[in-house]
């Protein structure tokens, strides 16, 4: 199967980038996916090496699980953003990685923001975020955005996945990439406060202001879906995994 990409707006360059997959608590996919909503993201392009072998029902066919890539222009800034339903393993990771990379300089862009979540033995109602950057100039600039940023370094483990290769092979090309993993939990599919303070830190980061009043109802929308099949799953746990369980079958390894 193979990749398609729709390049053919100039608009596109310079473009900050803007990375979130499903991983720990979901943070990075469940609060990329609702900017790529709120300004209207044109899809570019979708990557579907590596993918899980199933398709997603959809109400005209089948669809098999992909990562796409999106573009958006907001107060004369431009944003790529990429999203999607799985996050490449092994050196199919190292394969996706490097074709951001390509497509990153191929298009000039400006820098690369990762979202995604970090699961420590003691998780708190106030989330902490840490970052880890392709160059540390990188920390600094962003430590006077958010005062209260802390560095992986001596306070995670290996960050592996789609968030630690890209910053990897970002700095073996004089890349600017940042990873921000925020405080959550691996128990459940995401936590509200951890998303809450990952989305006000994308706020800050780029300027978007996605809407928060919205970003809140999105959740618990979400989170009454979720009850809802957790509850047919308890009422016949003979017929199937739980959600957690089929969800964590994709995401299990992750930090980020």
């Amino acid at each position: 199967m193979e990749d398609s990409f729709n390049l053919k707006n100039g608009k596109i360059k310079n473009a900050t980038f803007v990375v979130g997959l499903p991983g720990i608590g979901n943070v990075g996919k469940i609060v990329t996916d609702f900017i790529i909503e709120q300004l209207n993201a044109k899809e570019i392009g979708k990557f579907y090496s590596d993918i899980p072998p199933m398709v997603f029902p959809t109400r005209d066919s089948v669809e098999f699980p992909s990562v796409k890539f999106y573009h958006a222009n907001y107060k004369k800034s431009n944003f790529l953003f990429v999203a999607g339903d799985y996050q490449p393993r092994e050196a199919k990771c190292f394969e996706f990685c490097t074709k951001i990379l390509d497509l990153f300089q191929q298009l000039k862009g400006k820098e690369i923001i990762v979202l995604g979540g970090a699961s420590l033995p003691e998780f708190t109602s106030n989330p902490s975020i840490y970052a880890i950057a392709s160059k540390s100039s990188l920390i600094e600039k962003y430590r006077k955005v958010e005062p209260g940023l802390r560095t992986a370094h001596g306070n995670l483990g290996p960050i592996v996945g789609v968030a630690g290769v890209l910053l990897g092979l970002a700095k073996d090309k004089n890349v600017d990439a940042t990873a921000f993993l925020t405080e959550t939990t691996d128990k459940d599919y995401f936590n509200l406060q951890s998303l809450k303070t990952a989305l006000s830190l994308i706020n800050k980061l780029t300027g978007i202001n996605a809407d928060s009043k919205k970003f809140d109802l999105r959740i618990k929308n979400m989170d009454e879906e979720i009850s809802a099949i957790q509850n047919f799953f308890q009422e016949d746990k003979g017929k199937g995994l739980s959600v957690k369980e089929e969800k964590y079958d994709f995401d299990v390894g992750y930090i980020g």
